[in-house]
Formats: C-alpha cells, sequence, structure tokens
C-alpha cells in the first residue's frame, strides 16, 4: 500500500483527498482527523480509505469528482 501525498488535493469542503496503490489497483484516499487524547494537540490524522481496485482511469475520474475541480489532463 503506497499513499502518494505529494498528489494530495484539497476540496471545497476543506477534505484532503490523495490516490495511491495497492496489489489489486489504485487506490483513493482521505486524510480524517479523531481527537485523541494521547496525542499531542488531541487530533489524530490518519489515511482512510474511499475506494480500491480501480483502473488509473476511474481513480483519475473520482479524485475530480471528489475535489470538484478538473485535476488531470
Amino acid at each position: 500500500m503506497t499513499i502518494y501525498t505529494s498528489q494530495a488535493c484539497k476540496s471545497a469542503k476543506g477534505v484532503i483527498y490523495a490516490p495511491g496503490k495497492s496489489n489489486t489497483g489504485y487506490t483513493v484516499y482521505k486524510l480524517c482527523e479523531n481527537y485523541d487524547g494521547r496525542v499531542r494537540g488531541g487530533m489524530r490524522k490518519t489515511w482512510r480509505l474511499v475506494a480500491d481496485g480501480l483502473s488509473l482511469e476511474e481513480t483519475k475520474a473520482l479524485m475530480e469528482k471528489r475535489v470538484g475541480r478538473k485535476l488531470y489532463d
């Protein structure tokens, strides 16, 4: 599992999405913030899976749909 954080994009609502790659194909991840009292600042950030087993074109389409703008030419 690899998450390409350098290609992460922020949506209009402020949610950050990033593409990735796994053994079953391409993936899309979302950055989530949850409260955790043991972490400095109280908010733990984790990458959560949105979709798995996609082709490259499906991944690009889902990223553009989630972010709400054209990302790839």
